[in-house]
Order: structure tokens, then sequence, then C-alpha cells
């Protein structure tokens, strides 16, 4: 059908049947700056919703990009409507993103079968009495979270894995493949598995992995994985992953180590002799699956075999995991300081090797 039999035998009648059968609720017609969209729906004389009507199928991306323009022009209009007769589109007008991605409801009349909830729908977010009480823009705010609920459970999942990545040390991935690599008879440990998990991670080999529906155009992320061995492009790396510990500096006395791994291990001895449930608190916080850092359980610390001797005892009836970079020691520190109340770099102050 053309337009304006779109506009007569089907748009007109669905409004009049949702309530809009009066000129003060349903401007046709309406003005928005110098240009007009097809329908106002109106609420006590205020547009509460833009209908912009097209000819049967040709429900194109510039429909979308007119209906936003007449809300931007106009403001304040929360629900747009756009449809060809047959498919009716709904959009959150000020949602954030691109207008299709503030499209919360598709229905089409023809193919009722797939929407037999159609009327309700239907109403739901457009019948007068719903938008006049707000339960229509409430409405479609749930549907529009609902639409982008697997979205956002992606972004969530992509940020745990690259602290997944980032952290080895008590990594279920890191653990296994190791546990597997050795049960195979070669010889490795996690800077190996860091590494190659790092090389693995390149935009051209992780999509081959398995990439969600929705992202295959965006690019994977670069995540740096413990302390790469290549420099990055900037030929540049952090101080954290790069420098080593020689002590720390607490309550104005300073403390020297030979090492890092000793300096975390002096460091977890002195917050625990003020604090005889600190060590415990740690344990809590970071106990995984598969490993403790902390733990008064030598066999606890680490499960794999091959670990063992990366356990070391703190002489205070507790043992410490140190399977650790630099970088880890670092961040097994911080957690120890925001486990104790301590401020990290401000009370407690680590120093570098020369």
């Amino acid at each position: 059908m053309s337009e304006p039999n779109v506009r007569k035998y089907v748009i007109d009648p669905i409004l009049d049947e949702l309530g809009w059968d009066t000129p003060e609720r349903n401007e046709t017609e309406y003005f928005v700056g110098t240009k007009k969209v097809d329908y106002a729906l109106k609420v006590h004389g205020r547009p509460f919703v833009f209908v912009e009507a097209k000819k049967e199928g040709n429900l194109a991306e510039s429909g979308e990009d007119q209906l936003f323009e007449y809300a931007a022009t106009k403001g304040g209009v929360p629900l747009l409507v756009l449809t060809d007769g047959n498919v009716w589109k709904f959009y959150l007008s000020m949602a954030d993103g691109l207008p299709s991605e503030r499209l919360f409801l598709e229905l089409s009349l023809k193919e009722s079968d797939s929407s037999p909830n159609l009327l309700t729908e239907m109403e739901a977010v457009l019948h007068y009495n719903n938008v006049e009480s707000y339960s229509a823009r409430r409405r479609a705010e749930e549907l529009l979270d609902k639409k982008r609920e697997p979205e956002r459970r992606w972004s969530a999942l992509t940020e745990i894995w690259a602290k997944v990545l980032k952290y080895p040390e008590g990594n279920l991935v890191v653990e296994y493949l190791l546990e597997e690599v050795r049960d195979a008879g070669i010889a490795a440990d996690v800077e190996h598995v860091t590494e190659f998990l790092t090389d693995l991670n390149s935009a051209d080999q992780i999509s081959s992995l398995g990439t969600h529906p929705t992202r295959v155009s965006t690019p994977s992320p670069r995540i740096v994985v413990g302390t790469p061995k290549r420099k990055p492009k900037s030929g540049k790396t952090s101080s954290k992953a790069r420098t080593k510990l020689k002590g720390f500096t607490f309550g104005g006395k300073v403390y020297s180590e030979e090492n890092s791994v000793n300096t975390l291990k002096a460091v977890l001895v002195l917050l625990a002799s003020g604090d005889k449930r600190f060590l415990s608190r740690l344990e809590s916080a970071t106990t995984t699956k598969k490993s403790r850092f902390v733990s008064r359980d030598r066999d606890k610390v680490y499960h794999a075999a091959t670990l063992k001797r990366k356990i070391h005892d703190l002489g205070n009836g507790w043992y410490v995991g140190v399977n650790l970079s630099t970088a880890q020691s670092v961040d097994k520190i911080e957690k120890a300081c925001e486990v104790a109340g301590v401020k990290f770099e401000k009370d407690l102050k680590l120093i570098p090797a020369e």
C-alpha cells in the first residue's frame, strides 16, 4: 500500500482503538521546526509519542534518522513509532546509543503467529491510558533492558576474561593448561603458559575461537598477560611489570629485602603481627577453587604437585604461594593492604630495585 492508504486503512483505525480518537490527543501533520511529523500523540496538550508512517515495505534506516531528528528538535518526546502498517517499530528516544540500539519492540501484523500477545504488547506501549500513566514508558524501559541484557552480559564476561588472563596466579585456565601440558610429558611453567595466552590473544586468532554474534565486526582488544617478554609497540613496559622489589617502608621504618618474593612475605608477616585475624581474612578474600594464596594447611595452597616447591613457610603457622611474577607480587601486596586497612603506596610504600 501507498503511504496515504497505510495511514487511512491501518494506522488511523489502530490509533482510534488505542484511545487517540480526538484531535486534542492526535494531531496529524504536526510541525516540528520547519518539518512535519505524521502523528503527534498528545497527553494534556503535550506530545508524548511521534508516529512516522511509510509506504508498505519502505522502513529504511533513513526513516529512523528522520524520526529521531523530529524528537531531537522538539525534545521531551519519550516514545517514537515507525511503521509501514505491517511492521511497527517502537523506540525509546531518551535512551543512549544509535537509533537502532534504542529499538525496544518490533511487531508484525501479518506475521501474528510470531507474536501471540501482539494486542497486549501494542496496548502496553501505545494505549492512551498507559502513555498518560507513564506505564508505557516503564514498559519500554523494561523491554529495552531485557533486549540489551545479552550485550551487557557479553561485556561483563569480556572484562572478567581480561582479568583472568591478566592475573594467572590462581587462574583455573592457566593451571589447567599447565597440568595438561606437563601430563603430556612437556616441560612448562606458568610463564610459558601465560606467554602462549598472550600470543593467542591476537585479534585474528581469538576470533577463530568463537565470537559473540553481535560483535563479529568488533576487533578483540589486546590483553597483556603477566609480564610480556616482547616489548609493546611503544617500546615501554609498565614499571609494575618490569621493576623488581627490594623492600618497603611502613610506619617510618625501612624494611630491606633481597627480592620481590621476600618483600611480599615480609609485608604479610608484618601486617599479621599487629592483627591476629588478618591472614584469615586474606585467605577468604583470595581463595579460588584451585588454590589458596595463604593457608594454614600447606597442601591447600596449590593443588598441582609441580607447584609445591613454590609454597613458602611464613614462620607463624601460615604458608603462602609464591609462584608469582613481580607484577603479581605487587597485586598481592596491594590486596593485603586492602584487607588490613592500610593505604597502599601511602602508608606502605614499595621500594623498587635500582
